[in-house]
């Protein structure tokens, strides 16, 4: 499905590096070696986002290696179907690197995406435009994130510049699904999606999107991206009734 003929895998690559943001990152001829205290791979792995041509890729590999030793963290390797990424992955995989944690980025149309998710009006819907602790307490709770894990993503999301809205569903007040978006060029990011097992396959799902994408239109958005593990076939094929379809892939590349 064609939305923005100008959005490539390189675009939305460059804005899923804004929307999910690393505390620590380093640029070396193209690559962006990105750390934030270990928690998601996004901010935890080297992302060649460019081929790069004034380093050659020994040293490349050299400097990545020695920034993950510096925070006592083994090096992993972003890698997209983007040619000169598949170029790498096939080195590193001749160096005994392994592949894990295959994922689709998935697009669709806002206009598509509405006329597809539910709303049922039994639930009560909240949607806020700043980062808030209580909508952070629910998304922890439900996720069930502690210590040092739930430091590091509220870094993540303190640090997002775009323009972002955090999203919640309340059952007589108690949070029972939430999310949030990021918008940058005309694209709504979906992030964090979670409702509670009590409460799935009862429509939440359907009406936490319907209610995100309403506010992506009002935003002047036009498309949708999400990631979605391709060993999650129940999230999957959810997506795919909602009209998603794949974009890329990728995947990361670690030692043993």
């Amino acid at each position: 499905m064609m939305i923005n003929q100008t959005m490539t895998p390189t675009d939305i690559e460059a804005i899923l590096v804004n929307a999910w943001p690393a505390a620590v990152t380093q640029i070396i001829d193209g690559w962006h070696l990105r750390f934030a205290d270990g928690v998601t791979g996004r901010a935890n792995s080297a992302w060649p986002m460019q081929a790069g041509n004034t380093a050659r890729l020994t040293e490349k590999l050299i400097v990545a290696e020695q920034f993950y030793r510096n925070f006592n963290q083994p090096v992993q390797y972003r890698i997209c179907t983007i040619a000169h990424q598949l170029e790498l992955d096939i080195h590193l995989a001749e160096l005994g690197y392994v592949q894990i944690k295959p994922t689709a980025v998935q697009t669709v149309s806002l206009n598509s995406l509405l006329s597809r998710a539910t709303l049922n009006p039994n639930y009560t819907c909240q949607l806020i435009e700043d980062f808030s602790e209580a909508w952070f307490a629910a998304h922890c709770q439900l996720e069930g994130y502690t210590g040092h894990v739930l430091q590091a993503r509220r870094g993540i999301l303190q640090r997002i510049k775009p323009h972002a809205a955090y999203m919640s569903i309340f059952v007589d007040e108690q949070p029972i699904a939430v999310g949030m978006v990021v918008l940058e060029r005309g694209w709504l990011g979906l992030f964090s999606l979670f409702t509670h097992a009590d409460f799935r396959r009862q429509g939440v799902g359907q009406t936490l999107l319907h209610k995100m994408t309403e506010w992506g239109i009002e935003q002047g958005a036009q498309g949708v991206y999400l990631q979605v593990m391709e060993n999650n076939q129940t999230a999957l094929a959810f997506y795919q009734r909602l009209g998603f379809e794949t974009l890329y892939r990728y995947w990361y590349r670690v030692k043993p």
